[in-house]
């Protein structure tokens, strides 16, 4: 049980914030912006545009929470929740979720094929998060 807890807090609050300063670093280069700061300047930008403890928060109650929950609900009911399961699983959670955070912020406002990114964002975030789970609590809980 502390494995979890601990595994799904460095996630949340340390991993998260890596892989969305990556993406937020790069849209800024592509769009053509020239950097003049330095990495430390940039990543306090990045964390006052996008806050630190509020998205983890909300990472680790909306998807990390409701997914460790239906893998404990598949391992009690002794049903084998497979790697690629697991994986769509909680990719399936984070696109729901962009979906509806979607309906209410500027998803809907840019052309509809950049939309594309966010089942590939889906889909790369929850490989991430699945690897990270697998090897750090999967195999030495189940």
């Amino acid at each position: 049980m502390k494995r979890k807890i601990v595994v799904n807090c460095f996630l949340a609050f340390v991993i998260l914030p890596v892989l969305f300063f990556i993406q937020y670093y790069r849209g800024e280069i592509s769009r053509g912006y020239p950097n003049t700061y330095t990495l430390y300047e940039n990543i306090g930008r990045f964390f006052y545009v996008y806050g630190y403890m509020l998205p983890s928060a909300l990472f680790t109650l909306f998807i990390l929470l409701p997914f460790q929950s239906i893998k404990d609900n598949m391992n009690d009911n002794h049903k084998p929740f497979s790697f690629v399961g697991k994986w769509m699983t909680i990719s399936a959670l984070i696109m729901f979720y962009l979906l509806l955070c979607g309906m209410f912020l500027n998803i809907w406002m840019i052309p509809w094929w950049h939309n594309f990114a966010y089942p590939v964002f889906a889909l790369g975030l929850g490989g991430c998060a699945n690897i990270l789970l697998y090897f750090m609590v999967d195999r030495h809980v189940e």
